[in-house]
């Protein structure tokens, strides 16, 4: 949100930069609009080291810096966030993307029946659930404004959700400085898969494939992409306190939210809350 409405120069009258926390809100509530009820759980990454980055220290390390401007309003929804009813986890020595891999790994063990992950980040499609899954997790992109299930996955890149891991750790992935098996491709790492089920039974089976430039890639390069496949996984263990790992409810009357979105001045979201605190009001039959 904040590199697409950066060029706004949405501010406070102090000064303040405020349009990712007024993107992020304004995004918050559509996606209330579309799963009223379901319990939210919102993931920030923390700055300082992951275990990917001490294990590895070129992972990530070509991405910029966060900006400037958003620091202080990553700060802000946190506190929005709060007041809004919704759980706010982060967790020191992991990424986000654990966060919610273990939020998802809690959710099936207690027989959650639907679990919807918000979100854009291809490593988070190894969490969405095969078709017939007791827990049905789907990913929402609400950039494309799409639902990727497992078909989706599987018309994307050709593989399984949970055969994503080992695809990428063949073929790398540039966009987080993983390092693959040179020479082998999209196309060419999901016929391996298909032929092979995962990445150990691929590395297994390179000694015996018919001699070329992959088959010598795939023996020079095992260790190299066990390392990948390692980096790609999302952790599902990280510690989280229970209660706040299954999400908050919206709370609309909270006076604090108010106070918050009048201390930003982000009137279009508290005209968004209002509206909704009435809805709430007439459903349980009360008065505003």
């Amino acid at each position: 949100m904040h590199f697409a409405l950066m060029r706004t120069g949405m501010t406070t009258v102090a000064g303040e930069h405020s349009h990712a926390i007024h993107g992020f809100l304004s995004k918050i509530l559509d996606v209330h609009g579309l799963y009223p009820q379901h319990r939210v759980a919102v993931a920030f990454d923390l700055p300082g080291a992951t275990f990917r980055t001490i294990d590895q220290p070129s992972y990530k390390s070509k991405r910029p810096s966060m900006p400037t401007p958003l620091r202080p309003q990553i700060e802000g929804m946190k506190e929005a966030c709060a007041h809004f009813g919704l759980s706010v986890l982060t967790a020191e020595g992991f990424e986000a993307d654990d966060v919610i891999a273990t939020c998802v790994a809690n959710a099936r063990e207690a027989g959650v029946g639907s679990v919807v992950i918000v979100g854009c980040d291809k490593d988070l499609m190894q969490l969405v659930s095969e078709e017939g899954a007791p827990t049905r997790v789907i990913m929402w992109n609400d950039q494309k404004k799409i639902v990727v299930d497992a078909a989706a996955v599987s018309a994307q890149f050709g593989v399984r959700p949970a055969q994503l891991g080992d695809l990428l750790a063949l073929m790398g992935d540039a966009s987080d400085n993983v390092p693959g098996v040179p020479g082998v491709g999209p196309k060419g790492a999901a016929k391996l898969l298909a032929d092979y089920a995962d990445l150990e039974s691929v590395l297994q089976a390179a000694a015996s494939m018919k001699p070329s430039k992959r088959t010598t890639a795939l023996l020079e390069f095992a260790e190299t992409a066990r390392r990948a496949r390692a980096l790609v996984t999302l952790r599902t263990d990280v510690p989280l306190d229970g209660a706040a790992a299954r999400g908050g409810c919206f709370d609309f009357a909270n006076e604090e939210l108010l106070k918050f979105l009048r201390r930003w001045e982000l009137k279009s979201v508290e005209s968004k809350v209002h509206k909704l605190r009435r809805m709430e009001m007439q459903r349980q039959g009360g008065t505003v």
